[in-house]
């Protein structure tokens, strides 16, 4: 039975995927843990897999973030690991660590880590819906369903969600503005508040 999670669940693994764009599926992952670190209080770890240094590029611009120890380094930004990156053996080694949410950032990796992107309790990916995207969509659809079939979620940045292809996505989900990514409020904390806790 699905039921709802809570700020007290603990071993959340959420993946976000891009369809094309890797801003856009990174600027999602820094939100989806900076509101779960506002309303749950947890020990949040962003994982990124994408191989795109965009971890090492947020660092650069917060340098005066804590210096995290260890075989993988990272850094700490409001009360959030930064973990740049990462291989898939190390996931379990964060778990491990005591971190009660990981979000994997997989960009646009979907297809190499599609096994571990589908093994997170919650998949999205992050794109726009406008007319030349929807034969990707369709492309991502199509793995999917060939990979299992476990529904994603979809979260469009521009275009019409009534042009995608309903059935195959658990739902879709138009992301409104975003005016700062590390104290999400208005309409972005609403729409997070149904992604994650619905």
């Amino acid at each position: 039975t699905n039921r709802k999670r809570t700020s007290r669940d603990t071993n959340i693994l959420l993946g976000v995927a891009a369809l094309e764009n890797i801003e856009d599926s990174f600027l999602v992952s820094v939100l989806f843990s900076s509101y779960f670190k506002e309303v749950t209080r947890k020990r949040i770890a962003l994982l990124d897999l994408s191989d795109s240094r965009k971890i090492d590029c947020l660092q650069e611009v917060f340098s005066d973030s804590k210096q995290l120890h260890g075989e993988r380094g990272g850094f700490l930004l409001h009360g959030i690991a930064y973990y740049s990156d990462v291989s898939i053996s190390q996931i379990g080694e964060c778990l491990a660590e005591g971190y009660d949410v990981l979000v994997l950032h997989f960009g646009t990796r979907t297809q190499q880590y599609l096994t571990e992107f589908l093994r997170c309790e919650d998949s999205y990916v992050v794109g726009s819906a406008a007319p030349w995207q929807l034969s990707a969509w369709e492309s991502l659809e199509m793995l999917f369903r060939t990979g299992a079939r476990k529904q994603v979620t979809a979260l469009l940045t521009t275009g019409c969600p009534e042009e995608m292809d309903t059935g195959m996505w658990k739902d879709i989900v138009c992301l409104p503005a975003v005016k700062d990514v590390f104290l999400p409020r208005g309409e972005i904390a609403k729409c997070l508040r149904h992604l994650l806790f619905n």
